[in-house]
């Protein structure tokens, strides 16, 4: 981990897996298939099936995401955590 180039690619990775966790774990409980979330997203099947997979690399725009939790009627927040424990965390309401 003390290699900058390893640690982006390590730290990024770990979000694309949460994020197609999170996206297939939704979708299932919502009872809905992957064409079903698509359309209510506006977007390809495909697509939905390419974040619920763990091969791609890309991580998805904030207004995809809005756009498929707004379809699965999720509310998302986007935490950001200071690494100084004195401080306080930030909260953005982003559906």
């Amino acid at each position: 981990m003390k290699n900058p180039v390893y640690r982006k690619t390590y730290l990024v990775s770990r979000v694309r897996v949460a994020i197609a966790a999170l996206i297939k774990t939704l979708r299932e409980q919502a009872g809905m298939s992957q064409a079903q979330l698509a359309k209510l997203a506006g977007i390809p099947q495909s697509q939905v099936a390419r974040l619920e997979g763990i091969k791609d690399k890309r991580i998805p725009s904030m207004d995809l995401l809005t756009n498929i939790f707004a379809a699965l009627d999720c509310r998302a927040f986007l935490d950001v955590v200071p690494k100084h424990e004195n401080t306080e965390k930030r909260e953005i309401v982003l559906v």
